[in-house]
């Protein structure tokens, strides 16, 4: 009976000092929040998680709510122009075409972006937790608000607006209403994690998580961090951030292979930078990087070899 007693013990013993670790490991939303996308677009909704700098959904604090996906016109071709709200993005895009399957975009100036206005937008943000099991989007009521008609004109203009429809210039990326869940999965936390935190450097906290992946399998990955510095005699974090593009084994170029997107201290952030900095910045990266152009484990076994 003794005995009996002293392994149920230890084994509630291993259960509680495990729980911490299993919080850790799987985020808050085990306890709390969702991090999919319920509403009634998951096809713009996978566009724009493949095409902007985005998680997929709207961390709140201890809960999480999902983003805003607002159609807003389509032209006589069936291409859909659409909003899209997550906190870092307030953007405008637009989606060639659709199936059951897939989203169709251009991969590159698909998209404008600019600052939210949560008041001038109308910007509502519905709290999604399992514990309350609410799953509706937020919304947004003057979608159009801020946006430049020069910027929505060049917008139209990029993605060949009211044109028949040039499939051969497409992308397409399986529709899917979770890719921080599916991109970022056990094999990803168990052993590509640890190599991706060690590729961007911080003296300080780090996170890294993949937040697209290319038709080949190739990493769009997004690290942010904080670095240790003394300030005026006193220690202080500069928080920075960075994307990257990696092989599916995790391996990149040697150069030209990531972005610096935020850096607190310098009070830059590369979402909201003049003159589509951003698309520049995306378009670039894609182009140095093979995306959607081959496997990148590939081109690097043979720089490998060469050198």
């Amino acid at each position: 009976m003794k005995k009996a007693l002293k392994n149920i013990v230890i084994i509630l013993l291993c259960c509680i000092l495990a729980f911490p670790s299993l919080i850790l490991s799987t985020g808050c939303s085990l306890l709390y929040g969702i991090t999919e996308y319920y509403g009634d677009y998951p096809e713009l909704y996978t566009m724009a998680c493949h095409s902007l700098i985005t998680d997929g959904y709207i961390p709140c604090g201890e809960y999480e709510c999902q983003v805003a996906v607002v159609p807003i016109e389509t032209d006589n071709y069936g291409r859909i122009m659409f909003c899209y709200y997550d906190v870092y993005n307030y953007s405008l895009l637009i989606c060639q075409f659709s199936d059951e399957e897939n989203a169709y975009y251009y991969q590159d100036y698909n998209f404008i972006n600019k600052k939210s206005d949560k008041e001038g937008n109308g910007i509502h943000l519905a709290r999604s937790t399992k514990k309350e099991n609410k799953k509706q989007p937020s919304t947004i009521d003057n979608p159009l608000f801020g946006f430049k008609e020069e910027d929505i004109a060049n917008l139209k203009a990029w993605n060949d607006w009211d044109k028949p429809i040039f499939k051969e210039k497409c992308v397409s990326t399986s529709v899917n209403n979770d890719f921080n869940a599916y991109y970022n999965d056990k094999n990803f936390k168990s052993s590509g994690k640890l190599i991706c935190d060690e590729i961007i450097p911080f003296n300080g906290n780090s996170y890294s998580r993949i937040i697209a992946r290319d038709k080949f399998g190739n990493c769009l990955i997004d690290t942010s961090g904080t670095d240790r510095h003394i300030y005026e005699g006193d220690p202080a974090d500069n928080g920075r951030r960075f994307i990257y593009i990696t092989s599916k084994s995790f391996a990149h170029l040697e150069k030209d292979f990531s972005v610096k997107i935020y850096d607190r201290n310098a009070a830059f952030d590369i979402l909201t930078e003049p003159n589509y900095a951003y698309q520049e910045a995306l378009k670039k990266l894609r182009a140095d990087n093979y995306w959607n152009v081959c496997d990148l484990d590939e081109v690097i076994a043979e720089q490998t070899s060469a050198s």
